[in-house]
């Protein structure tokens, strides 16, 4: 499938594969995040195993999630293939097989992996200084692409329901990640 925007790349000299296509890198990757994207609710004619597919308990929908990698300045270098949003972010990390540096900053949905997590309290230990400092950190660093998911929210397919078939959903998610790029350079 050729995408609209095609021609004008190639007018200014540019491929369509070096915006939408990065391949995973050991020393760029910054930061790592999961994004749910809402999905229309499936009919009630499909069977039971099509409706519980996708069903996120935390957002309470049907949901697609999309991972993406990050580096320091908000360019996007890579993007996981879009999984229904019951996967757990650590399982999807697991199966991707990309390899980050052991300085990559991740929330606690990366618990058990080599990305440096924020420390958690709990109900009978508070945060020490140092603890709450380092937290302070992590999130100064971690806000860039809490930033990045913010601005690719700004293009409708990906902040309104989803509507189209989901085989193609991973395809037009790419492309808003090539713009995002495109306009950032």
């Amino acid at each position: 499938m050729r995408a609209p925007f095609a021609g004008i790349l190639q007018k200014c000299g540019l491929s369509l594969s070096r915006y939408l296509i990065f391949p995973p890198r050991k020393q760029t990757c910054g930061k790592r995040r999961f994004s749910h994207w809402s999905l229309m609710p499936p009919s009630n004619e499909q069977n039971e195993e099509t409706r519980i597919q996708g069903y996120s308990g935390k957002k309470k929908a049907h949901t697609i999630k999309t991972q993406i990698v990050v580096d320091t300045k908000g360019k996007i270098k890579h993007i996981s293939k879009s999984v229904p949003g019951n996967i757990h972010d650590k399982k999807l990390f697991d199966n991707s097989g990309i390899k980050l540096p052991d300085n990559a900053k991740g929330d606690l949905g990366y618990l058990g992996t080599n990305i440096t997590i924020p420390h958690k309290s709990s109900k009978l230990h508070a945060l020490t200084k140092t603890q709450t400092l380092f937290n302070v950190r992590h999130s100064r660093k971690r806000i860039v692409v809490e930033h990045v998911f913010a601005l690719l929210k700004s293009y409708h397919i990906l902040a309104d329901c989803f509507r189209g078939h989901l085989s193609h959903y991973h395809q037009y998610f790419a492309i808003v990640c090539g713009l995002y790029n495109f306009a950032r350079a």
